[in-house]
């Protein structure tokens, strides 16, 4: 059973991140990784860091809103456990001193 877990998870992340990286010029992975991490924090009152040391927000920093707005709404798309992505990214976005307006595009 836990190898059938594994297989799945593994296959998500393949399906996830080649979806992603296509609208991407860089490795979403590790953006998106800390950006969800980021978001879980902010969803349960506790954010990860401060935007000044958040792995999220110097990703953003580092890439610029545009970019960042292109490719995390694309990984996030692919997240089904996220309802509102324009809003969630939002958050993410507010949090990093960032415009919060985010829209992204149903694909």
């Amino acid at each position: 059973m836990a190898s059938k877990t594994i297989a799945i998870i593994l296959l998500f992340n393949i399906v996830l991140f080649t979806t992603a990286n296509a609208a991407c010029s860089i490795n979403i992975f590790p953006l998106f990784s800390a950006c969800r991490k980021e978001l879980d924090g902010l969803v349960s009152g506790r954010p990860v860091g401060s935007p000044k040391s958040s792995f999220c927000c110097i990703g953003i920093d580092q890439i610029g809103t545009t970019e960042a707005t292109t490719c995390l709404c694309s990984a996030f798309q692919m997240d089904h456990s996220i309802g509102n992505i324009s809003e969630a990214l939002g958050k993410v976005f507010k949090f990093c001193g960032r415009p919060s307006d985010i829209q992204c595009v149903k694909p």
